[in-house]
């Protein structure tokens, strides 16, 4: 489930600005290419995804969680949108999500309380039985 949709996109750099980095058709179809934009998004959330999963279950269901990673994947987005040809304000927005999503999986930041994040399933504890000795210098 992509973080970000076409509406928080276009909310965030307008339609023209979409209409531009998607519309990849030769000729030009003139309108925001769904399917270019749908796999970006795709991709920004599943880079996303790669620095959550070692702190918190996946999908993230907190509202401000997910708030604040849609910001983020709007971001990295935009930068993919635009590949080699990134303005620096672009790349400076993608270098930043970057840092923000490093300091979430480091654990300085954190998206929500530690009471919202619900409790990992696991086997139980896990024991270990030294064993006995039978060869060795002792006897």
């Amino acid at each position: 489930m992509p973080y970000a949709t076409r509406a928080d996109m276009e909310l965030r750099y307008g339609q023209a600005e979409l209409q531009q980095l998607t519309d990849r058709a030769v000729p030009r179809l003139g309108a925001t290419n769904d399917a270019v934009l749908g796999a970006v998004l795709a991709d920004a959330s599943a880079a996303i995804d790669t620095y959550l999963m070692a702190r918190y279950p996946l999908p993230i269901t907190d509202d401000t969680a997910l708030a604040a990673l849609r910001l983020r994947c709007c971001q990295i987005a935009r930068a993919l949108l635009m590949t080699s040809e990134a303005d620096d304000m672009a790349l400076k927005q993608y270098e930043d999500a970057q840092g923000w999503l490093m300091s979430v999986a480091k654990g300085l930041i954190d998206l929500m309380p530690a009471a919202a994040v619900p409790q990992a399933a696991g086997a139980g504890s896990v024991e270990f039985f030294p064993g006995t000795k039978y060869f060795g210098r002792d006897g």
